[in-house]
């Protein structure tokens, strides 16, 4: 059990889950960005809005297929305890990272949160420059 521990909470493993996390984000959007599917939808091509329709439907075993499909690049590392197993074990693992991407990144930020990191900012980039300014004088 201690070994499994040890292999989910590997660095590739969590790069692999937060890597599969953006990709969805780029799509479905990340904090005040809506993503880039809205404005794929706005361009009113009928392909493009079933596409979205079907990838919106698929989206959690897409997450897995992301990460599965990851996993076969040779160059991608792995953790040290599967150092010699098969290409396909190290695809499935990576799929698995895909479907906790989210757990993953909720990780993370209740982490970061613990240690005092605000990681949702509310404001927008301008408000924060001023505040930074205000907090330098």
């Amino acid at each position: 059990m201690e070994e499994i521990w040890a292999i989910l909470t590997s660095w590739p493993f969590l790069m692999m889950g937060g890597i599969v996390f953006l990709i969805v984000a780029f799509f479905n959007g990340l904090g005040g960005w809506k993503g880039i599917g809205p404005y794929l939808w706005g361009t009113g091509n009928k392909v493009i809005r079933k596409f979205l329709k079907v990838m919106e439907q698929i989206k959690i075993p897409m997450m897995f297929l992301i990460g599965f499909g990851l996993g076969w690049i040779p160059q991608i590392p792995r953790p040290e305890q599967l150092a010699e197993q098969s290409q396909l074990s190290i695809a499935m693992l990576y799929g698995i990272a895909g479907l906790f991407s989210m757990v993953i990144v909720k990780a993370f930020k209740k982490f970061a949160e613990a240690r005092g990191i605000d990681i949702d900012l509310d404001l927008d980039p301008k408000e924060q420059k001023k505040q930074g300014k205000l907090k330098k004088d």
